[in-house]
């Protein structure tokens, strides 16, 4: 972080949700309404590699091996070929973040099951 260059991404399609790198070299952008772009060249060119279906409010992670994970206010998805296509994981309601660190550990941050009284 001691030199920042700024890059204009043009093919955004909507206002950046979240960022998310796995090296140097990959990294991915996704913004509201489900464009998703892609760099592999340390984000000096931007591609879209898709749009998805999304409700609310986004995120996205990116695992060492290139699986792209997104979740939304209603479900997660992943993409094992960087965004071209996509399987839905799970249903769920209230997601606010997700982070996987490999393919097979991930961790996502909710509203949870409010169940009432001062602290829910």
């Amino acid at each position: 972080g001691d030199t920042w260059e700024q890059t204009k991404i043009n093919n955004l399609n909507g206002t950046m949700q979240k960022v998310a790198f796995n090296s140097t070299m990959n990294g991915v952008i996704i913004c509201i309404g489900g464009q998703i772009v892609s760099t592999t060249d340390k984000g000096i060119t931007w591609n879209t590699a898709s749009t998805i279906s999304t409700i609310g409010s986004v995120s996205i992670s990116i695992t060492e091996d290139d699986i792209i994970y997104v979740s939304d206010n209603s479900k997660i998805q992943k993409s094992s070929d960087f965004g071209v296509s996509w399987t839905l994981l799970n249903s769920t309601s209230d997601n606010y973040d997700i982070n996987f660190i490999s393919q097979n550990i991930g961790f996502a941050v909710g509203r949870g099951n409010y169940s009432g009284g001062e602290f829910g």
